[in-house]
């Protein structure tokens, strides 16, 4: 029994075929794009390639909508990938503490604010700043 993948624009399937492409190729995408990765700014996130950062730069607008959740599950669905990110994501991570005097003039917004923050930090595991790092953690290097 063959898997037919299912595709939402069914012409993107007959072009695929036509060049000889089988599903699981379209999925794949150069591994060369990771120096691209690393200098991305956050703060600029208007100005980058959000296919490149997905893994499908070469697809482009040829991705399902199949393909895109994929790619973006492996990055945000692996946990220990997904605690290297928020550890550093610039969004959220905001290591202020509330002054004296805050604390005196709203004492429950204040500290509810900090509290709220560092929740949703593990204490076991703390931050895991390996996302900034240029080794890759996975392979040993």
């Amino acid at each position: 029994m063959e898997l037919v993948v299912y595709e939402v624009h069914p012409h993107i399937a007959l072009l695929r075929e036509l060049c000889g492409e089988t599903h699981e190729e379209s999925l794949s995408d150069d591994s060369d794009n990771e120096s691209y990765l690393k200098s991305l700014d956050p703060k600029n996130w208007k100005s980058q390639d959000h296919y490149s950062v997905l893994g499908l730069r070469k697809k482009r607008y040829l991705a399902s909508s199949d393909d895109i959740r994929k790619a973006s599950y492996e990055i945000l669905g692996n946990p220990v990938k997904r605690l290297a990110y928020d550890s550093v994501d610039p969004v959220v991570v905001d290591d202020s503490v509330p002054t004296i005097s805050e604390i005196k003039s709203n004492f429950f917004t204040s500290l509810g604010n900090f509290f709220n923050r560092k929740s949703r930090e593990e204490y076991d595991t703390c931050r895991d700043y390996s996302y900034l790092d240029e080794e890759d953690k996975e392979k040993g290097e």
